[in-house]
């Protein structure tokens, strides 16, 4: 398949076009060793082999760099990042420990910052898939913990007022019969 095949094959809304869109405006060069070996081959553009492990730690979670080798011959997305390239394994293992100044784990949280940043996100709640979760969640924090002990005097007064309008209820219902029973009494005694 030949590259410029690459972007047809794929939906436009691919997660591929925004990860590539998003890293045109971010400036890899400050997570990459600045002088480069001259002797041998040219070597792999370092910027692409970092977007490379980037969109394979998002893709897939962390890989390992025969994985990745594999991913850049099968897999489209990554065949469009390296603009057709097909790094080694040995080529990602030299470049994560020759050229990247910092972990990739390090990297991807300045990236998040950004994204924060940009997007306007809040991180007091993620969303993820369309579900609402807290960031610091256990298996039932945010459902019914949360919930819970913000209401729990809400439903202690909602408990206390019903009792209070049963009572109330009550006491209207005698009185309605008491004065019901005055009413017709004395229309009996007349």
């Amino acid at each position: 398949m030949k590259l410029q095949e690459c972007k047809f094959v794929l939906p436009k809304d691919h997660k591929i076009f925004c990860f590539l869109e998003f890293m045109k405006g971010l400036d890899l060069n400050k997570y990459l060793k600045k002088e480069k070996d001259t002797r041998g081959r040219k070597g792999y553009d370092l910027e692409v082999m970092l977007q490379i492990i980037l969109y394979a730690y998002i893709d897939e979670g962390q890989v390992s760099y025969s994985n990745l080798e594999k991913f850049c011959e099968e897999r489209t997305p990554y065949m469009l990042i390296a603009n057709g390239e097909m790094p080694s394994a040995n080529c990602f293992c030299s470049f994560v420990n020759e050229y990247l100044i910092d972990t990739i784990d390090n990297i991807f949280f300045d990236i998040v910052l950004r994204l924060i940043k940009i997007m306007c996100i809040s991180t007091a709640i993620m969303f993820i898939d369309g579900t609402k979760f807290e960031s610091v969640a256990n298996k039932y924090t945010f459902v019914w913990k949360k919930c819970i002990l913000t209401n729990r005097d809400e439903y202690e007064d909602f408990a206390r007022i019903t009792n209070l309008l049963d009572e109330v209820n009550m006491t209207a219902y005698a009185l309605n019969v008491w004065t019901n029973k005055m009413i017709l009494g004395n229309k009996i005694d007349k």
